[in-house]
């Protein structure tokens, strides 16, 4: 399961966004912790660029993070984790159950410290689920102008005076 793998568990919204050195640091106003000491807040760091794995949050929106402990034990999160907006993630919360408040998790489980859930309130439309993993570009997006291209090429050709179609 990918919250054995992960330093922590949380549910939270964000609410900030800072670029440093290639890399962007998320702020997150924390509603429930599953996994991990995590309080009220918590910042987190990701690559800046998708090519690099990097994930870009969106402002505002409540997400359940599977986050890992990263250098001098600031949590990272990528591509590569389970991490997803709070309104695909019914599979996770039928998983991890209530949660525990944050600043209260420091290895409670569960069962042993739950709260209500918090109400979830609508965000932006579901994202069309994608590939997962690190992608370079949508493969369709130069095709039409290669047709342009190749068009203008043809056109060019067959619009030439005959006598420098015969020279050739």
């Amino acid at each position: 399961m990918a919250a054995a793998e992960a330093s922590a568990v949380f549910e939270g919204r964000t609410f900030g966004m800072h670029r440093e050195s290639g890399r962007l640091r998320f702020s997150f106003e924390v509603t429930r912790v599953w996994k991990g000491d995590v309080g009220p807040k918590v910042e987190l760091t990701t690559h800046e660029q998708d090519s690099m794995c990097g994930r870009a949050f969106e402002l505002g929106v409540q997400y359940i993070v599977y986050a890992r402990a990263g250098d001098g034990g600031t949590l990272t999160d990528s591509l590569c984790s389970r991490t997803r907006s709070s309104r695909n993630a019914t599979e996770d919360f039928a998983e991890l159950g209530a949660g525990v408040a944050p600043g209260r998790s420091g290895g409670a489980t569960p069962q042993t410290a739950s709260v209500e859930p918090p109400r979830i309130e609508p965000g932006p439309p579901a994202a069309t689920p994608t590939k997962r993993g690190c992608s370079v570009g949508d493969p369709q997006r130069g095709t039409p102008w290669l047709l342009f291209a190749v068009l203008g090429l043809h056109l060019r050709r067959s619009t030439r005076p005959h006598t420098e179609r015969a020279l050739r």
